[in-house]
């Protein structure tokens, strides 16, 4: 079960991380924000391609940000996510 609440408004400006990792396609880069110390919202891309792949990472991503915005925690976001 979520423990989901209110979405939290976006602050101006926010301190990130950016990760590259290897996959079996291109290269796959991961921001993620924080806020008050905690991750804060997500941004997913794939390499130079663009359309759908990157379409869904970004789907991926806001649905992820969305829920930590929200107060959910990243093992409920992992848990969502594992073994699709």
């Amino acid at each position: 079960m979520t423990t989901a609440g209110r979405k939290k408004s976006r602050p101006e400006f926010l301190a990130s991380t950016t990760d590259k990792i290897r996959t079996g396609c291109q290269n796959l880069y991961l921001t993620v924000t924080e806020h008050e110390e905690k991750p804060f919202e997500v941004f997913i891309a794939i390499g130079k391609t663009g359309g759908c792949i990157n379409a869904l990472l970004e789907a991926v991503g806001r649905m992820l940000s969305w829920g930590l915005r929200s107060g959910a925690s990243l093992e409920e976001a992992a848990e969502q996510l594992t073994n699709i």
